[in-house]
């Protein structure tokens, strides 16, 4: 199916109907755009979301990819949670929503859904052929278009889509650790050692509590109790739902195996707790986690084991450069050596009212957004301001 006759792009409904291994050269080390990853997603996902895959194709041959979601239904999506935080239920009942959307943006996680070869030396043309069979589908459905949770350093991107009338403002910014070090403890004595004789308690603590924590090759026969344990986490901490079924696990093992990383924490026979580490070349990032209510887990210090140890110690034996480590808690993982890297909203309404609405409730929403963040410590770079 052609896009919105834009000659040259092809559009899809399923990731199967792409090679995989032509797609994952694309996608490089965007932990979040990997062919198995979007199958997984794509499997599970309960959040109304309809994918499309644009493909810019030359003989054949795969130059360039967007991934949208369109979204739709009743209930608030992830859209208006993203642009509206507490008020995307209140608005949604008064029908303020910014459905229907085509939304550009990882479902979980963070990272850039328009795609281009890193070593192209003009992707100028890339880039606006696919912006413009994006932008030409949403006004011929009748769709708010969003590309969201894009970190502020894919400058080659944002110089794209100036001009494409978007309202822009940020997403909550990410935590990210950039490794540079030969060794586990190499890392550990570069926070001083204050944070490192404590990291080490902490990271000796599973042992001395009876816990185990190792990676778990064959998790698809564990995952319903998986998955169980990372819901009620997300009950228990977020305001969203998780959004998806409960045969993600399975999926996972059959999809995209071979690019994650299942570590489980074991207390005798129970199930402690469990974490995911996507897999993408020099890059990682961990976008799941659940711990049980077992008072064992504190003494265990079981989700720093699970959430940051495991993860930056397997990363850093394997040679990844860079370890995406989620949304808040910023503090907590500055001084475990990380820096926060910020994210990016841009918006265009299916309506020229509604477009109006948004640049005024982007604008407040980045200036709310700075000040509730400068009061954690969190100042934005000023590279990232707003225009």
């Amino acid at each position: 199916m052609a896009a919105a006759s834009v000659p040259g792009v092809r559009l899809v409904r399923r990731i199967a109907e792409v090679d995989a291994a032509a797609w994952d050269r694309l996608a490089e080390d965007d932990v979040y755009a990997r062919h198995g990853w979007l199958a997984t997603v794509e499997e599970t996902a309960t959040d109304g979301a309809d994918p499309v895959y644009f493909l810019l194709e030359n003989d054949g041959r795969l130059e360039g990819a967007a991934i949208g979601y369109r979204l739709s239904g009743t209930a608030p999506s992830s859209l208006d949670e993203l642009l509206l935080g507490r008020f995307a239920r209140p608005f949604g009942r008064l029908g303020i929503s910014l459905r229907p959307a085509l939304l550009c943006a990882p479902l979980l996680g963070q990272g850039r859904h328009v795609l281009w070869r890193r070593d192209d030396p003009s992707p100028e043309r890339v880039l606006e052929t696919l912006l413009d069979a994006v932008g030409r589908h949403a006004a011929a459905e009748r769709l708010s278009l969003a590309i969201a949770k894009l970190p502020v350093e894919e400058r080659v991107l944002l110089d794209a889509l100036a001009g494409r009338g978007f309202a822009r403002t940020m997403n909550w910014p990410v935590s990210v650790l950039d490794l540079r070090w030969e060794s586990f403890d190499a890392w550990l004595e570069s926070l001083g050692s204050v944070a490192s004789n404590k990291i080490r308690r902490e990271s000796a603590a599973p042992a001395r509590a009876g816990v185990r924590v190792n990676a778990e090759p064959d998790f698809a026969h564990l995952g319903e109790a998986l998955f169980a344990l990372v819901a009620a986490n997300q009950r228990a901490y977020s305001r969203q739902p998780l959004g998806l079924e409960s045969g993600f696990f399975r999926a996972l093992a059959r999809q995209h195996a071979g690019g994650c990383i299942v570590t489980v924490a074991r207390a005798g026979t129970e199930l402690a707790g469990t974490a995911l580490l996507l897999t993408a070349g020099r890059a990682a990032g961990g976008p799941l986690i659940g711990v049980s209510g077992n008072p064992r887990n504190r003494r265990a210090f079981t989700y720093f084991n699970l959430a940051f140890y495991e993860p930056i110690r397997w990363c850093i034996e394997h040679g990844v450069q860079r370890l995406w480590l989620g949304s808040g808690l910023y503090d907590m993982k500055r001084r475990r050596g990380c820096r926060e890297l910020e994210l990016t909203m841009l918006i265009r309404h299916r309506s020229a009212l509604g477009r109006i609405a948004v640049r005024i409730w982007c604008a407040a929403h980045r200036r709310w957004g700075t000040k509730k963040l400068e009061r954690q410590g969190v100042r934005l770079a000023a590279t990232s301001t707003h225009r």
